[in-house]
């Protein structure tokens, strides 16, 4: 066995068994023999885990990939450069959130859905723990099952039967913080050993820094800055990795509460234990004032700002209107200070910028979020894990307490493969709130036929 390193160590889940899948017949061997000759080398820690040193579990990892070469593969588009006028370049920034137009810039997934073909997800939402680490008064997820955590094999099956379909881009999120997961470190890991091109994280940043270097792997993170009582998080440490790094933040005031839905704020959660969020607790126009000065002067990162969705949408309506004149009042306070200084007011840079998503107006009933940005999440206690519409079902109000019921599910784990090689499907989900209302838009735009021209 070899000596313990002071090189930073990774924990390893041991799994015993994986299904047969058809078309990565290789996969149980490859990961077995890995497993094997780790289990030989290292030692086990007080979990029953394998502790391997980073650079180590890496090399080991590089064999996985050829356990897919079978899967289906969905050509990437290159982005156009865009232009303006007679040949000049726009210098507009690239897009920072989900819009309905990201769905244009992936042709070949919308083609699979239009003919018939199986649907090749193009980011899978990855789940592994509903545990958190903070009590954010605004948490969307308000109502959840606090103690459930995804099983390692079930967390391993879910990346690799989406590698299988050819989903290109996984995102660890939650529920809970998903960096609290013992297997966090190794699954980002796995997932870049199954080539998948983007990797993201959405975190509360408060274990950045206390966790395996392990952020060379990531493409970008977002940080949820919710909860103004913890700490403004070390971002450098992703910076310094290379990571693309922005923030995000849910906005409401306490004054604003009794239109809150949000079981945080007025009680009756799934789980007895959870209390409220003590009004002295809550954030204030003050707090979001030091947010952004954060951001612009000390970050420097691109923050999304979403108003509380889980409140009537009049409500959210008027949060969005009002965000966005503070926006406008202090980036226009600044270019006007820059200039009165003799500086160039164009240099102001405008990092904060209302998304609206919780505005969006829905069509009709239908759902194709399934097979564009499934979720993977917590079945039960037990650990045990499934395919759900998507990430966001649990943002309108109704669905607080929805998290079991059977019309969000859309497979089990195990039946990834088999459940997408059937063919896309239009799921029928009444959601009050769609965050992705607009993408739905353009498929039913797509799939329905017009009358006359």
């Amino acid at each position: 066995m070899a000596p313990r390193t002071k090189e930073r160590q990774v924990k390893v889940p041991i799994i015993d068994k994986f299904p047969q899948w058809q078309k990565a017949e290789h996969f149980n061997q490859v990961y077995s023999e890995m497993q094997l000759a780790l289990i030989e080398k290292y030692p086990k820690s007080r979990e029953g885990d394998l502790l391997v040193p980073k650079n180590d579990l890496q090399e080991a990892l590089r064999g996985l990939g050829d356990a897919l070469d079978q899967r289906i593969i969905v050509p990437r588009m290159q982005m156009h450069p865009m232009w303006i006028g007679e040949g000049e370049q726009s210098d507009a920034r690239p897009a920072l959130t989900a819009n309905s137009s990201k769905l244009l810039q992936e042709p070949e997934r919308l083609k699979r859905i239009y003919t018939g073909e199986a649907p090749s997800p193009l980011t899978l939402h990855l789940t592994l723990t509903q545990v958190c680490n903070a009590t954010c008064t605004r948490c969307c997820c308000a109502n959840r099952a606090f103690n459930e955590v995804l099983l390692p094999d079930q967390a391993v099956k879910a990346l690799t039967g989406f590698a299988l379909l050819g989903t290109p881009e996984v995102e660890f999120t939650g529920g809970g913080e998903p960096t609290t997961a013992r297997y966090f470190a190794f699954m980002v890991m796995l997932a870049r050993a199954l080539d998948y091109e983007k990797i993201g994280v959405i975190t509360n940043g408060t274990l950045l820094d206390k966790l395996p270097p392990i952020w060379d792997n990531v493409n970008w993170t977002r940080v949820g800055i919710y909860n103004h009582e913890l700490p403004f998080p070390n971002i450098e440490v992703l910076k310094d990795a290379g990571v693309n790094v922005s923030a995000g933040h849910i906005f409401g005031l306490s004054e604003d509460d009794a239109e809150s839905q949000n079981f945080n704020i007025i009680g009756g959660h799934h789980d007895a234990n959870r209390k409220i969020s003590p009004e002295d607790k809550r954030p204030t126009m003050k707090t979001f004032l030091a947010m952004l000065d954060w951001i612009d002067e000390k970050a420097q990162i691109p923050v999304r700002i979403v108003p509380d969705a889980i409140r009537p949408r009049e409500a959210v309506l008027r949060d969005t209107i009002l965000v966005q004149e503070i926006l406008d009042n202090r980036y226009q306070q600044r270019r006007v200070r820059i200039s009165a200084s003799g500086g160039d007011p164009n240099d102001v840079v405008e990092y904060a910028f209302v998304a609206d998503t919780s505005n969006k107006i829905r069509q009709n009933d239908a759902c194709y979020m399934a097979m564009f940005k499934p979720e993977v999440t917590t079945e039960s206690i037990l650990g045990a894990g499934k395919v759900v519409v998507c990430p966001c079902f649990a943002y309108a109000p109704e669905n607080q307490f929805s998290h079991r019921k059977p019309e969000f599910k859309v497979c089990a784990v195990d039946d990834i493969v088999p459940y997408y090689e059937q063919g896309p499907k239009r799921r029928h989900q009444t959601c009050s709130v769609c965050q992705f209302a607009g993408q739905n838009g353009i498929i039913d735009a797509m799939l329905i036929p017009t009358s006359q021209e």
